[in-house]
């Protein structure tokens, strides 16, 4: 299977540093740095490239580590962001915003939303209450515009690079991290909870522990069976691991190659490595399903910063904020 050069259109006048696609890869959250001054902003797209969302920092500036990650919900229709002390959930279809929640005393290091979208989950670096432990799920409540809302959210001190998943049914919520603090042997783990009942469901362990700049999880389905997928890497990017779990914590594969752009379908992994290759990967299978790029002056996986895959496109997502576009050959 092939795919060939269909066009590109620029979307931004922005560098692009990370570019994150929903399940259904029908929208796209750029996290870009302004060429003048590199503060942050955040622009929700289509696949077209046209922007149908968008804020900014000026007071944060790029490189950061303590960037929170805008990320979608399980099923890809709501994008949860913090930004400007405040934390916004998108209508990823329409762009409108459903619901925005300042904050004044959490600083979030992470943040995640359920499919209603009603439930919200956050991990912070600081204490906010004395009697707070490394990790631990509390529920919080705070009143705005006459309204109450409820965070469900678990305390992991000092961890900037922890990652939520998503809260399914209003009920599971699950982080993963690298900090030896929370996940005692291993260099990189994930606990699941059940946020009403305040109680750990299940816990995901594995390693080595790397200096990592790429950590992103996903779940996927096969059939009416849930996994876990954990993608993480070391610090530049020369290797990707990819580690998937059954719902209960069992390891189910491991893959692990060179560099690589990676992205999430609702029942598969795709992996783009430096040869222009694609590697679509089943959970329940060990051999991939492999594809290539066609066309001239390819460009180089350094620059891709994001990819979206459809059942008859590749779109990926360049540095310099040009969508290119690959159509497949029948």
């Amino acid at each position: 299977m092939t795919f060939t050069a269909a066009g590109e259109k620029r979307v931004t006048v922005c560098t692009v540093v990370h570019a994150i696609a929903n399940k259904p890869n029908s929208r796209i959250v750029l996290v870009c740095a302004d060429h003048k001054e590199d503060y942050v902003a955040l622009k929700l797209c289509k696949v077209s490239g046209s922007v149908i969302w968008h804020d900014q920092n000026p007071a944060l500036i790029l490189p950061n580590d303590k960037l929170v990650m805008p990320s979608f919900n399980s099923d890809g229709t709501y994008l949860i962001v913090y930004i400007n002390a405040k934390i916004s959930v998108i209508n990823a279809q329409t762009g409108a915003i459903h619901t925005c929640i300042p904050l004044d005393k959490i600083v979030p290091t992470a943040v995640s939303v359920s499919c209603d979208p009603e439930s919200i989950a956050i991990t912070t670096a600081s204490k906010i209450q004395n009697t707070d432990v490394n990790c631990g799920i509390y529920k919080y409540r705070i009143r705005h515009d006459n309204t109450t809302h409820t965070l469900h959210y678990i305390v992991c001190l000092g961890q900037y690079h922890a990652r939520l998943g998503h809260i399914a049914n209003g009920r599971r919520l699950w982080v993963s991290g690298p900090d030896i603090r929370l996940f005692t042997v291993y260099g990189f783990g994930a606990i699941g909870y059940d946020v009403f009942e305040m109680t750990q469901v299940c816990f995901f362990a594995f390693g080595p522990l790397w200096t990592h700049r790429q950590f992103w999880q996903s779940s996927i389905k096969i059939g009416v069976e849930e996994y876990h997928v954990i993608q993480v890497g070391p610090r530049g990017g020369a290797v990707t691991h990819i580690f998937t779990f059954t719902g209960e914590g069992q390891q189910k594969a491991e893959f692990a190659g060179g560099r690589a752009v990676v992205t999430f379908l609702e029942d598969r992994v795709v992996m783009l490595n430096e040869k222009h290759v694609l590697h679509s990967y089943l959970p329940s299978e060990t051999a991939p399903v492999v594809a290539s790029l066609n066309g001239n002056d390819l460009p180089s996986l350094l620059s891709i910063k994001g990819m979206a895959v459809g059942e008859n496109q590749v779109v990926l997502i360049r540095d310099d904020g040009y969508f290119l576009v690959y159509r497949r050959d029948f």
